[in-house]
């Protein structure tokens, strides 16, 4: 084995480790948002319906996702009736 193909097996490896870092890193990111994004249209369909706030969460949700907001973020989500 020579001198490079260390040297070059070595950088790869950093590359690989770099790499999965980065995409561990995102998927954290993305299953954070997902979350968010979920707790905040759930929030935002109670609250329509009239639900007062019953914890902290749900005040915090309904100070930086007040209706204006959610409607700017998601203008096709409608209410429906449910049937029955």
């Amino acid at each position: 084995m020579s001198i490079w193909y260390a040297l070059c097996d070595a950088t790869h490896l950093e590359f690989l480790r770099m790499t999965f870092m980065k995409n561990a890193l995102l998927a954290v990111f993305m299953a954070v948002n997902l979350v968010t994004s979920a707790l905040a249209l759930a929030r935002y369909d109670a609250r329509t319906s009239g639900a007062a706030p019953a914890n902290a969460v749900d005040v915090l949700l309904d100070e930086h996702f007040d209706n204006a907001r959610m409607e700017r973020i998601y203008p096709n989500a409608k209410k429906v009736e449910k049937a029955g």
